[in-house]
C-alpha cells in the first residue's frame, strides 16, 4: 500500500503482533527487527502511521462489539 510507503509485508506482520499506538511504544528489539528487514529513511514514520491506524481500528472494533453485546445485537 502506498499509504504505508516503505513497509514490507513481513514488517507489517511483526507490527501486527503488538497493540501499540506509536513506534516509541514498541520494545527496542521489535524496532530492531523491523529495521533489520528494511531500513528506509521513512520506515519509522510509516510504522508509526501503521501502528496508529491499527490501534484505532482495534479500539473501534472492541467498542462496537461491546455496544452490540449490550444491545443484544449479533455483530
Amino acid at each position: 500500500m502506498a499509504q504505508y510507503g516503505s513497509l514490507t509485508k513481513k514488517q507489517k506482520t511483526i507490527l501486527d503482533n503488538h497493540n501499540c499506538f506509536s513506534w516509541d511504544d514498541l520494545p527496542q528489539d521489535v524496532q530492531d527487527s523491523v529495521l533489520s528487514l528494511r531500513d528506509h529513511e521513512t520506515t519509522w514514520s510509516d510504522a508509526e502511521r501503521y501502528l496508529g491506524d491499527n490501534y484505532n481500528r482495534r479500539k473501534y472494533e472492541q467498542r462496537a462489539a461491546a455496544v452490540c453485546k449490550a444491545l443484544g445485537i449479533d455483530p
